[in-house]
């Protein structure tokens, strides 16, 4: 009797393996599903759309995280969280949510790290970086481009390079530097000239752009900012044109001889209208800025000074001292023209305080100071692990996985056709 069973009992141990194989796979399955995902967040510019994407990562990684206990699909499962993270933090800041941003990218940080993904790692470094700039803490800025930039050089990620030099030649332009600010702008169009990153040749251009206008040559910076703008609508970056729409409208007033400066006004108006729906708050607060001065040129003090106002309590609330700097200074003017001396002063005082902290000096030879260090930076990427090692680790245990499967079933067939022999022979005697 034991004998005849024995084909049953051989049949439920490979039906056994087979079912924690099968969830093996679904496991690999799942790690496809989120390279997909990941991929088409990372090619889709519009947020409404990438965010939806980037939800269902978030959740597909949290639960597998959950659940597995293989160590290298756990890798996997916190890369893809900490790219979810990181993009909810893009999201965040764009709004104006600085402090929901950085905590984030702190969990996002956390979790690269964990994984040993160093270019999400440097990622989120260039990503914190852009907050604490926009907040006026420039010496920690640079402390985290310089700390994502050696990274990037470290494993020859050429966009990512591009990206902090970019956004070195914004902290240097807004010191005052235009030398220094040309120079990393140049070294990051010679690395864009060897990709089809067409994003971050836009934001060069941008950047070389207003080198231009502060250097005087109107004609050519218009010129650059034109060509940036055709290729952010040739990638449908909504956020990258209305910047480009709000540079432009800004120099075309500058430029125009009419009166009444009709462009300009369109040109800026829709900037502002794209920053509005899409809601983010600080490219609004830019742009409400340049419409109010626009106004107060043109005598229409009222609605200079409303859009003035709401400028004001964006850069406040954020946190943005250059956005309250400019405020400031349009309602001094506005203020001063209809006689209301105190209220003038007021901002004038305002003025002062964002310009000293915006533009000390020893901030600025401090930072010039940190342009060139980079040792200390470098010693971050130097005891992590091989990201392509793991890939390479892990596809070979998922093809292991592949033959595992096939060979079970294989087996279980046999027996199943076997155990059929056995049981006519059982009959039949």
């Amino acid at each position: 009797m034991l004998n005849r069973l024995q084909p049953i009992y051989l049949i439920i141990f490979l039906l056994i393996l087979l079912h924690a194989d099968v969830r093996s796979c679904a496991a690999q399955h799942d790690t496809t599903k989120c390279r997909l995902l990941y991929e088409k967040i990372e090619a889709e510019a519009d947020d409404k759309i990438w965010s939806r994407y980037n939800e269902e990562l978030r959740k597909l990684t949290e639960d597998n995280i959950a659940q597995t206990k293989d160590s290298l699909l756990l890798v996997v499962y916190r890369k893809y969280l900490g790219a979810a993270l990181n993009n909810e933090g893009v999201l965040k800041q764009n709004k104006g949510r600085s402090k929901e941003a950085i905590r984030h990218y702190e969990d996002a940080l956390l979790l690269r790290k964990q994984a040993n993904d160093l270019q999400g790692v440097a990622e989120t470094y260039n990503n914190l970086g852009l907050i604490y700039h926009t907040q006026g803490n420039v010496p920690m800025a640079i402390d985290l481009y310089r700390k994502s930039l050696a990274i990037q050089e470290k494993i020859n990620d050429i966009e990512g390079m591009s990206t902090s030099l970019l956004n070195l030649s914004v902290i240097f332009f807004d010191q005052g530097d235009l030398d220094l600010a040309r120079d990393f702008v140049e070294r990051s169009l010679g690395l864009l000239e060897k990709s089809d990153d067409e994003f971050g040749l836009s934001y060069a251009l941008n950047n070389l752009a207003k080198i231009y206008q502060a250097e005087g040559d109107l004609k050519l910076s218009l010129e650059t900012h034109q060509r940036s703008l055709e290729l952010r609508e040739k990638i449908h970056d909504n956020q990258g044109i209305a910047f480009s729409l709000m540079y432009i409208g800004e120099l075309e007033e500058k430029m125009d001889s009419t009166a009444t400066g009709e462009k300009a006004l369109r040109l800026l108006q829709r900037s502002y209208n794209i920053f509005q729906q899409a809601g983010e708050r600080e490219g609004e607060a830019m742009a409400g800025n340049l419409l109010a001065r626009y106004y107060q040129r043109r005598n229409t003090l009222n609605q200079a000074r409303q859009l003035a106002l709401a400028s004001l309590k964006t850069g406040q609330e954020l946190g943005f001292p250059e956005i309250t700097l400019s405020s400031a200074r349009i309602l001094y003017g506005i203020y001063k023209s209809s006689g209301k001396t105190a209220d003038a002063l007021r901002m004038h005082e305002l003025y002062i305080q964002m310009r000293d902290s915006m533009f000390n000096e020893d901030f600025r030879k401090d930072n010039i100071r940190r342009q060139f260090q980079y040792e200390y930076d470098r010693k971050v990427a130097a005891d992590s692990m091989k990201v392509e090692e793991d890939r390479l680790i892990l596809e070979a245990e998922v093809e292991k996985g592949k033959t595992r499967t096939q060979a079970i079933l294989a087996i279980l067939i046999l027996t199943i056709i076997s155990s059929g022999f056995i049981y006519n022979r059982f009959i039949i005697t």
